[in-house]
């Protein structure tokens, strides 16, 4: 019965989560429907890493999502990002995914520069393990990302992020391979309290997804925010919550026909200015 259990969770793990070996983490970008290409926080680490070369000061944040409320299909991660010199940042993070009988693991490494207050690119390593219990032992390989963001005209930015490019293959497997994943989106900040975000995202396997978020701004410490994506449709919402040095998110998403995931996130913002 294990085994029956261990082959349905690998066919519904790899449809539902990380078919391409690409996670995404943090409440505010599941909120938004991973629309997240443009974003600038220790959480671009997992959307597009070019993000973390605007960070003014080191972050650090924790996330949980729990798939379709799910146990065995809940994703941990920890993100960390820290300036250093004038121009750079480096980042890392951790992310595990599954139970014991299956799991994916993650660990990145992150350097990102900013060419100047409107343009930043990105590159990323990642060292991955896929783990099919006792049975059928783990795998690892290294994956690279590339990413870029670009103010084009005032409070416009795009953002291009490309993970996988040569398609790397399992360690102990070298007939399985990943799919590269290229993304494109773009960021409009229509004013101090209202964003919008879109992007689109092809898996080298799989039709184009499009993701579309919005985010509203209407106190100070406070944000609401909703989204969708396609390929199937799932919408979200969810709220952000400041306090002090503290950022607390939440969001909630919905799949047609498997129902709720939850996201919560955690980051704390060093030196942050009053």
């Amino acid at each position: 019965m294990k085994k029956i259990f261990v082959y349905i969770f690998i066919g519904l793990g790899f449809s539902v989560h990380a078919a391409d070996g690409l996670f995404k983490a943090g409440g505010r970008s599941a909120a938004m429907g991973n629309a997240s290409l443009t974003s600038r926080d220790v959480w671009a680490l997992f959307h597009n890493p070019a993000g973390i070369a605007f960070l003014k000061n080191a972050e650090a944040g924790i996330s949980y999502e729990k798939r379709f409320s799910m146990k065995e299909l809940s994703t941990n991660a920890l993100a960390v990002g820290v300036p250093i010199g004038k121009s750079g940042t480096i980042g890392f993070n951790a992310t595990y995914f599954g139970f014991k009988n299956y799991n994916e693991n993650q660990l990145g490494l992150t350097y990102a520069m900013r060419f100047s207050n409107k343009i930043s690119g990105a590159v990323k390593i990642n060292y991955q393990s896929f783990n099919i219990g006792d049975e059928y032992g783990s795998h690892q390989m290294l994956t690279a990302e590339l990413g870029f963001q670009a103010m084009v005209i005032h409070n416009l930015w795009l953002g291009a992020h490309l993970y996988n490019p040569t398609q790397g293959k399992l360690a102990d497997d070298p007939n399985e391979q990943l799919p590269s994943v290229l993304s494109l989106g773009a960021g409009y900040l229509f004013s101090e309290k209202f964003n919008m975000e879109i992007s689109a995202e092809k898996n080298s396997d799989e039709p184009t997804m499009i993701h579309t978020g919005i985010e509203y701004h209407p106190i100070k410490q406070f944000w609401l925010r909703a989204g969708m994506a396609s390929q199937p449709f799932k919408s979200s919402f969810g709220f952000g919550l400041e306090l002090d040095n503290f950022l607390f998110d939440f969001a909630a998403g919905f799949h047609p026909d498997l129902g709720f995931t939850p996201t919560l996130s955690l980051t704390y913002h060093f030196n942050k200015k009053q």
